[in-house]
């Protein structure tokens, strides 16, 4: 889960279980450490160690930018606010799927996808993070 540390600061969320009581994490991750095979998340002072619990970030599948930028179209937005028209091209090819590999994003492209919270990583379909169409409702116990 090396992946997560991009996600920090971004408000990402997170599905966390205990013992079968589950419970959102609402607070901005703040920190991830690495120590031997275990991972901690952190939110402030509160730590959610691998060895304890089963957590995965919420994420959103990037079939999911597509519908986005059709979102922009619909409203008038030009696309190329994003800063250049290059990037727009290349967000574009990335949800037509004509861009896979995440090795040949442009700097600003990764950027803008992991501040949206999208699965640049594949993590959804390695089920080490949970999809942002497969959540239904917050889970309401508390651990």
């Amino acid at each position: 889960m090396n992946e997560l540390k991009y996600y920090v600061g971004t408000g990402i969320k997170f599905f966390i279980n205990l013992k079968g009581k589950s419970v959102w994490e609402k607070r901005s991750l703040t920190g991830i450490t690495y120590i031997n095979s275990e991972v901690t998340i952190w939110f402030d002072e509160v730590g959610y160690s691998s060895e304890r619990f089963d957590f995965k970030p919420i994420l959103k599948p990037l079939t999911e930018l597509k519908q986005f930028l059709t979102g922009l179209e619909k409203v008038g937005a030009d696309p190329t606010f994003f800063s250049t028209s290059q990037m727009a091209a290349d967000l574009q090819s990335i949800s037509n799927g004509g861009i896979t590999d995440r090795n040949h994003y442009k700097t600003n492209v990764f950027l803008f996808l992991i501040k949206g919270q999208y699965d640049v990583f594949g993590l959804i379909e390695k089920g080490l993070a949970i999809s942002s169409l497969d959540i239904e409702d917050e889970p309401s116990d508390s651990l």
